[in-house]
């Protein structure tokens, strides 16, 4: 039995290693949520954050429980000098509120770890940073499901540096999906999935209060599905294909923009000026895409790397640069918030990424900091005053959009405390068998 102030100690320290986020009682598992901007802690001076799983770029960071899979993380640095760092792990709930649980109920030993760490200088860059990678072993997790990974300087005193989320999974059900041009909406614009959860090998009692659901688009989570409740339960078996459930905006593909001369201007710059410590990108106004158009694009991600730096070299010699975005919308578009989306910015909708609009709001704008390479991004409008988040004002939205889906199957018994990944897989609206069906 802990002692009363043994105990407390343990409550503040899970609490500052698990951000502050709206708790949510779950009653019904199926309640679920989307990350919330606290899984994306970063301090000012920490920039080109990625979290990834065994060597998968752009892919959403999952591992599998027991597997003594590895996540690499990497970012820099600016204008700092070389320091210790050290890295820990909170549980989450299925909706990404704090765990009710005690760190030693689902981390072996003390949490608190010195990963395989190796930082570098910058090299001949304009901006001096700090590149770092560590890798971060899960071996020592316990049990599966949401996890936040926060990663720490030791020699500042414990100061916390970033924090992002990852997710750890058992495969105890399997996921069969499909993918629809739905006319649900009125017009071929959005995307439906169907799916079902087989679950012979998992006792269930309660379905609806048992079985979570979670379904994101590419890395988004502002319009992440929730809530989804199985339309059939069969032996073995939850089936969801609601007609008007589990419905997606197409979208378009994504935009992209090029950083990887400062010598000449790529497709899409309108110039290149240099002020000093930075190189400035002018990027040609975007506006609406009124037309679906494929070519290949990386859903929202990005790949870094430099003309006349070797690629072992990019982490290092890659400089950093200004990038200035430019949107003029639509009448209907004018009066919402416009927010530059993809993995350059987290996939989140806070006020880093969003768009200053001009003073008679007929241009929006936006500077980011950006690493030399190439990237993806979107533009999504958010209605100020109901919340309403959508791409359709501001990109238009197509059936045919190549999309990434990922389904994710939580499990928390009648007796558990915690919510457990019981299965995930990410499939792609454009693979064999999964085609379009009008």
């Amino acid at each position: 039995m802990y002692k009363p102030f043994v105990f407390f100690g343990l409550i503040m320290k899970f609490f500052f290693n698990c951000p502050s986020m709206a708790v949510l009682i779950i009653v019904n598992a199926a309640a679920v949520s989307a990350q919330t901007p606290d899984c994306y802690a970063t301090r000012a001076d920490v920039a080109t954050v990625r979290l990834t799983a065994a060597g998968r770029l752009h892919d959403r960071p999952v591992v599998d429980l027991g597997s003594g899979q590895e996540l690499d993380l990497s970012f820099d640095m600016i204008d700092a000098d070389v320091r210790t760092l050290y890295y820990s792990f909170a549980l989450c709930n299925a909706d990404w509120s704090p765990s009710d649980l005690l760190e030693i109920e689902y981390v072996a030993g003390i949490n608190r770890f010195y990963g395989a760490e190796s930082a570098a200088l910058s090299f001949n860059t304009t901006t001096d940073y700090v590149h770092y990678d560590l890798t971060v072993g899960t071996d020592a997790l316990l049990l599966s499901g949401n996890y936040l990974v926060s990663v720490y300087s030791d020699d500042d005193g414990g100061t916390l540096l970033l924090r992002r989320p990852f997710c750890v999974t058992e495969k105890l059900v399997g996921i069969d999906s499909r993918i629809f041009a739905s006319t649900a909406s009125g017009r071929l614009s959005t995307q439906k999935i169907q799916f079902t959860v087989r679950y012979a090998d998992l006792r269930i009692t309660d379905p609806h209060s048992e079985i979570a659901v979670r379904v994101e688009q590419n890395g988004r989570t502002d319009n992440c599905l929730t809530g989804l409740t199985p339309t059939f339960v069969r032996s073995g078996e939850l089936v969801y294909d609601a007609p008007a459930a589990c419905l997606f905006e197409g979208g378009n593909e994504f935009r992209w923009l090029d950083t990887r001369s400062i010598r000449s201007t790529p497709p899409g710059v309108q110039s290149i000026e240099y002020h000093e410590p930075y190189y400035h990108f002018e990027l040609y106004p975007d506006g609406l895409r009124t037309a679906y158009s494929f070519y290949n694009d990386i859903n929202g991600s990005y790949a870094l790397r430099a003309y006349n730096v070797d690629a072992d070299r990019t982490d290092t010699e890659a400089d950093y640069v200004f990038v200035h975005l430019t949107y003029t919308p639509e009448p209907e578009a004018a009066g919402s918030e416009i927010y530059v989306v993809g993995a350059l910015t987290d996939w989140q909708l806070s006020a880093s990424n969003r768009m200053t609009p001009s003073a008679d709001g007929s241009v929006h704008r936006l500077t980011l900091r950006l690493k030399q390479g190439y990237y993806n991004y979107m533009y999504v409008s958010r209605n100020a005053r109901t919340g309403a988040v959508s791409v359709q004002p501001v990109e238009g939205s197509f059936e045919q959009t190549e999309n990434d889906y990922y389904i994710f199957v939580y499990y928390r018994p009648l007796s558990g405390r915690s919510d457990r990944l019981a299965g995930f897989v990410k499939v792609n609206s454009q693979n064999a068998g999964q085609r379009f069906i009008h």
